[in-house]
């Protein structure tokens, strides 16, 4: 089982879902998962400059929504950057499945 998930893959259409939904059995309970690149113009408009921008945010909430009953805690973590302009905030989404 796994302590700790990272989800950095293919950014365009279903893939984060594809990704979450194949490994999340594997998440060990109290486990936690990380997805990364949760561009959306519902945090920032800016974020459109990446085509597959909202993509990767409606996987995260579709699973999320999905998956409730199996979710202790959830967040969307708006601010990490990787350079100084507003395109190049990379937001990062957390889950953690409840314990047994």
């Amino acid at each position: 089982s796994l302590d700790l998930l990272f989800v950095d893959g293919a950014h365009a259409g279903d893939a984060a879902s594809r990704d979450l939904e194949t490994f999340w059995p594997k998440v060990a309970p109290g486990g936690v998962v990380l997805v990364d690149d949760l561009h959306s113009t519902d945090l920032a408009p800016q974020h459109a400059v990446h085509p597959w921008c909202g993509d990767v945010w409606r996987s995260y909430h579709e699973f999320r929504r999905e998956h409730a009953s199996e979710i202790e805690d959830a967040y969307v973590w708006k601010h990490p950057r990787v350079g100084p302009r507003p395109e190049h905030q990379r937001p990062w989404g957390f889950l953690r499945r409840k314990s047994a």
